[in-house]
C-alpha cells in the first residue's frame, strides 16, 4: 500500500462518510442557499456508500495503480470541488477545504504519475 493511496483514501473518506450519514450537513457547510429534497438525500447516501467502498479499495492499492488513481482523482476533482468553486454558490471559507485539498491531491497524483513515467523511461534507455 502506498502512502499516496492512504492519504487519498483518508481525504475522500472524510467526505464520503458525511455524504452517507449527514448529507444535509455537508451540503449546508459547503453551499449557499441549497436545500436537499428527499431524492437528493437518497442519492447522496447511495453515493456515500459507493464512495466508502472505493476508499476501502483505494486504501488497499499499491503504487502500481497510479494511472488509475490519477485519472479518477483528476476527473472527480475537476467535476466536483473545482467545478463547484467556480460555478456554484459555495460558502467560503468552508469550501476551501475540498477545493484546496483536491487541487493538492490532483497535483500530487500527477507529479507521482510523471515521476513514474520518467523512471520507466529511464530504465528503458
Amino acid at each position: 500500500m502506498s502512502t499516496l493511496s492512504k492519504i487519498t483514501s483518508g481525504f475522500l473518506s472524510l467526505f464520503m462518510i458525511q455524504c452517507m450519514l449527514v448529507p444535509n450537513f455537508i451540503t449546508q457547510t459547503n453551499f449557499e442557499g441549497i436545500k436537499l429534497d428527499d431524492y437528493h438525500v437518497f442519492l447522496m447516501r447511495a453515493f456515500g456508500i459507493l464512495g466508502c467502498g472505493l476508499c476501502y479499495l483505494w486504501y488497499q492499492m499499491d503504487a502500481s495503480m497510479i494511472k488509475f488513481q490519477t485519472i479518477v482523482i483528476v476527473l472527480f476533482g475537476l467535476a466536483g470541488p473545482v467545478y463547484a468553486q467556480f460555478y456554484m454558490p459555495v460558502k467560503l471559507p468552508d469550501h476551501y477545504l475540498p477545493f484546496v485539498g483536491f487541487t493538492g491531491l490532483m497535483a500530487y497524483h500527477l507529479f507521482k504519475l510523471f515521476e513514474e513515467a520518467k523512471g520507466a523511461n529511464g530504465k528503458k534507455d
